[in-house]
């Protein structure tokens, strides 16, 4: 495992848990209407479930031991929340420093160790590559997690976006792109194309202000748009029919929610001041304080600041789009 920063664990300790999908093994679901928002932070390979969440294994599989409710912070304050069932790895705590947020009057943000009393493992599974049986492809085996199945061709997101067909924002994905990244999660072939999640790059796609599109077109304008997407759709082979059509069906998404990409608050890195939603306090909740326990600065960062340039934006920018109407 390389050595990464410990807000980096504390984004992997979190992209474990929160990605772990286990189909074969059913649990009792919630109450109907009772989930309303969906976070999925996709680990793209390279960890090990065990150094994090069943820490208390042999050596050879964690080497960087288990938290004991005798071990500290660099604060005295303890490093293990108390009653925690699971092995929580010391991966997980760095190098136990706290970290004080200066956008929120100096609160602290605790270790992921000092909440473990508040986060359920509901499975922690890892592969041994020499092992006689199990999967020890990075491949093959996102296809597993993202589509529940062995040969899966259909995302988690694009069946719940299909569940989901008129939310007020589709199903987002945020970076990840490539074979073993989160864009798996979209995945979509035959009538399940038109489903797929709006995808996007990251906080970056946001550099620049953005209009809301031709969401104010006028009626003649979105009949002849209509007419020549028909033609466009009819004049193609059978065969790749289905395909213009999924463009056509991915060019209306992108104008129904183009007032809502248009919003400020989805730029996080050059607005700092732009806020959505409020604070337990009843602050608006801008940019940078938003941003600021993700490693997201808004501007020149304060002196110490540390910057989480892998999950620290992409996070933030999903927390954006769940306040905004994505449901995932």
């Amino acid at each position: 495992m390389p050595l990464v920063s410990r807000r980096a664990f504390v984004g992997l300790g979190a992209a474990g848990l929160a990605t772990l999908w286990l189909p074969r093994r059913p649990r009792a679901a919630p109450a109907a209407a009772t989930v309303k928002r969906l976070l999925l932070l996709h680990a793209g390979g390279g960890m090990r479930s065990t150094a994090l969440f069943n820490a208390g294994v042999a050596p050879q599989w964690n080497p960087f031991g288990i938290l004991a409710s005798t071990d500290k912070d660099s604060t005295g304050a303890p490093l293990l929340a108390p009653g925690v069932a699971w092995g929580v790895g010391k991966a997980l705590v760095g190098d136990a420093t706290p970290i004080k947020l200066a956008q929120w009057g100096g609160a602290t943000l605790p270790l992921v160790s000092q909440i473990a009393d508040r986060i359920t493992v509901l499975g922690a599974v890892d592969h041994d590559p020499t092992a006689s049986a199990g999967d020890d492809n990075h491949y093959s085996a996102t296809i597993r997690m993202c589509t529940g199945q062995q040969n899966g061709l259909n995302g988690l997101l694009t069946i719940l976006s299909k569940e989901l067909d008129g939310a007020p924002l589709a199903p987002t994905i945020v970076g990840g792109a490539g074979p073993i990244g989160a864009s798996v999660y979209g995945a979509g072939a035959g009538d399940l194309a038109r489903y797929r999640p709006i995808y996007l790059n990251g906080p970056t796609d946001f550099r620049y202000p953005r209009t809301a599109g031709a969401a104010a077109d006028p009626g003649y304008v979105a009949a002849a748009e209509a007419a020549l997407d028909a033609d466009v759709t009819a004049s193609r082979p059978l065969a790749l029919g289905g395909r213009a059509a999924s463009f056509i069906i991915a060019k209306k998404l992108g104008l129904k929610y183009g007032a809502v990409l248009a919003h400020d608050a989805l730029r996080i890195l050059y607005l700092p001041a732009a806020s959505l939603g409020m604070t337990v306090a009843g602050a608006p909740l801008t940019n940078a304080m938003l941003g600021e326990p993700f490693g997201v600065a808004s501007g020149p960062p304060p002196p110490g600041f540390q910057t989480d340039g892998f999950w620290g934006g992409p996070t933030a920018l999903a927390i954006r789009l769940l306040q905004l109407g994505a449901p995932a």
